[in-house]
């Protein structure tokens, strides 16, 4: 009796645990996955939008169209949608600029699946080897990856194609799987990839969760 009680006293000592064999601990409880509300993300999507004071400021002067939502938006011209397109909330809007020197068009795509605006930043990079194409009944032609300084998103990718008679340049951010393309009709790469720049640390900040 006396070595059982200082084997017991050992035990406890020591941390082990005296469960009977076959008998599990119980495991860490699983984290909850974050649920999709609709509302915080339709104020979301409002709040992306670039404001006009920093629009009209460069001369765009807006145009707005009659749409907001619908189908599934495809991010950048490739003859093989995304993997992360089923992913998309149908909240997502778009607005339109011009001047005399092109067009802008911003889209504003949050996604109902955690993760998926980065992965969509992925797929969309891969895109880089589609070279020419025909999307939409138009010819394309992949020009470039633009390497842009970091804006301050989660992940952000930036590309030029040939679409004549345009240049036409996207830039995507991504923040808490809402993303934004912004996507300009211009006369160079240059161009576009110094316009770019400049509305990226514009759009970047209001992504804000």
């Amino acid at each position: 009796m006396r070595r059982a009680g200082l084997l017991l006293a050992a035990l406890l000592l020591t941390g082990c645990t005296t469960a009977l064999p076959g008998t599990a601990r119980p495991g860490p409880l699983p984290t909850p996955t974050p649920t999709f509300d609709l509302a915080t993300t339709e104020k979301r999507v409002r709040a992306a939008r670039l404001p006009d004071a920093d629009m009209l400021g460069e001369g765009w002067q807006p145009e707005e169209v009659p749409f907001e939502g619908g189908g599934g938006y495809a991010i950048v011209p490739c003859p093989v949608p995304l993997s992360t397109e089923g992913a998309q909330s149908t909240a997502w809007t778009l607005h339109r600029w011009t001047r005399a020197e092109g067009t802008l068009a911003q889209h504003i795509v949050p996604y109902r699946r955690p993760g998926a605006g980065v992965e969509t930043i992925e797929d969309a990079r891969a895109t880089l080897k589609c070279g020419t194409f025909r999307f939409a009944e138009l010819t394309y032609t992949v020009l470039d990856e633009v390497k842009l300084p970091s804006l301050g998103a989660d992940a952000q990718f930036a590309v030029c194609y040939d679409r004549d008679p345009w240049i036409m340049c996207t830039l995507l951010l991504v923040r808490a799987d809402l993303l934004v393309s912004l996507t300009l009709y211009t006369t160079s790469e240059e161009k576009g990839a110094t316009e770019l720049e400049r509305l990226g640390r514009v759009a970047a900040p209001l992504l804000e969760p």
